[in-house]
């Protein structure tokens, strides 16, 4: 699971374009640190 974290980081990082990105990378790490 965390592969599919970082894949998803990896989409929005790549992006960086969108404010969305930052909600998504909050969200992500947070994915990251449960795990």
């Amino acid at each position: 699971m965390i592969y599919d974290a970082r894949e998803k980081i990896s989409i929005p990082v790549a992006a960086g374009s969108l404010p969305k990105t930052k909600l998504r990378s909050d969200e992500a790490d947070t994915s990251m640190t449960d795990e």
